[in-house]
This record gives structure tokens, sequence and C-alpha cells, in this order.
């Protein structure tokens, strides 16, 4: 995947960030993926000399901006998931049947799923 619209642009703008996350489908609202750039940015030194700073970002951010889009891609499933759980669990205490052990289903975080 090309991350960069050409060879001579060296950093990864906020429309390179529109442009991977339309590559990778995740079908995100434009407030999302603005959310996730902004975030992923380091602390600027000294911003009155490099505000271009804030346009750009470097590898390790971008690979935070990559963790935290699939972040926001995947967080409702997660989190409906856990929530399943809980209501299981609070619906298993006020009958008295208390489980032996609190399961939940995470096999969709099993990295070596691939689908």
């Amino acid at each position: 995947m090309k991350i960069c619209s050409s060879e001579k642009q060296k950093a990864f703008t906020e429309n390179n960030a529109f442009h991977i996350e339309r590559s990778l489908k995740l079908n995100l609202v434009d407030q999302a993926v603005k959310y996730a750039f902004g975030m992923c940015q380091q602390t600027v030194g000294d911003e009155t000399k490099k505000v271009g700073q804030y346009n750009k970002i470097i590898y390790i951010e971008f690979v935070e901006f990559l963790c935290r889009l699939l972040y926001i891609k995947f967080k409702i499933s997660l989190d409906s998931n856990l929530l399943d759980s809980s209501i299981t669990h609070a619906a298993d205490d006020k009958t008295h049947t208390k489980p032996d052990t609190l399961s939940l289903n995470v096999s969709h975080l099993n990295s070596t799923n691939t689908s």
C-alpha cells in the first residue's frame, strides 16, 4: 500500500490519512480519521517556530495512527461483547446461581485469525 502520494513527498499528512482509511475500507466518518491523526501526534517542542509539524507525522506516530483507526473501528464490537458478558454475569447474580468463572468471547482478538 502506498503511504505517501509521491516519491518526493516524505511526510505523511492528514490527506494521506484519509487515503489510508479509504484504502483499508474502514468506513469511518471523517471526524474519526481527524481525531486519530491529531491524537497520534507527539508534542511539538517550539510551536511558534515549528507550526508546520502539526500537518505531518513521523513513522512511530503513523503506527499509532493505524492503531487508533483500528481501535475506533472495532471498539463497538469489543464493547458490545464485554457488555453482553457483564449482563449475563449480572443476571446470574440476581438468580443466585453464580458461575464458577466469567468467560468472555475474545475469539475475534486472536492475532492468527485473518478473517
